[in-house]
């Protein structure tokens, strides 16, 4: 068992950077961010549904895009301070990488940005994205979407743990 004085650096940064928990849903700006209450709080458009078996042991949003139809989940947030950082991450998974989950911010931020691309290998594995972005100078609000891409192919794409946080030195998010 490791003494006090080699515990002292693993103190320090706990106690600079706050206690580092998988527990995000208190500092979560989006509302049924797991998809534990189904789609309560998204709007919707295209084949959109629900998994019982997500990355974290619940439920995961499932997207299957038909041809010339993109499949797509989207949430408001309000109540954002103007120019202020936020960053955005979700978990992602897809059956094919040609047809990568698109998570994205857009009427608000000074520059909307999405993510979404697949290495190869990693089609079936669950991956965390996620990116900063800046509340433009007079929004109190943005928009956050996750998108499954029109395609002829047959591809279903995943979505869990969707998290929108205000950045702050000091914080630690996992």
């Amino acid at each position: 068992m490791p003494g006090v004085s080699a515990l002292a650096p693993l103190v320090a940064v706990v106690s600079v950077f706050g206690w580092i928990s998988p527990s995000y849903a208190a500092d979560n700006l989006l509302v049924n961010a797991s998809f534990d209450d189904g789609l309560l709080g998204w709007e919707t458009s295209g084949d959109v549904g629900i998994e019982p078996d997500g990355w974290d042991g619940g439920q995961s949003v499932l997207l299957r895009p038909q041809p010339g139809v993109t499949a797509e989940l989207r949430q408001t947030v309000s109540g954002l301070e103007p120019r202020t950082r936020y960053t955005v991450a979700a978990r992602v998974r897809t059956s094919d990488r040609l047809s990568p989950p698109i998570l994205g911010v857009r009427d608000g931020v000074q520059i909307a940005k999405a993510h979404g691309w697949v290495a190869i290998g990693d089609e079936g594995r669950w991956l965390e994205r996620r990116f900063e972005v800046h509340a433009d100078e007079d929004a109190t609000s943005f928009e956050v979407y996750l998108q499954a891409w029109q395609t002829d192919d047959p591809v279903v794409i995943e979505f869990d743990a969707v998290r929108l946080w205000k950045d702050q030195i000091g914080r630690a998010h996992v």
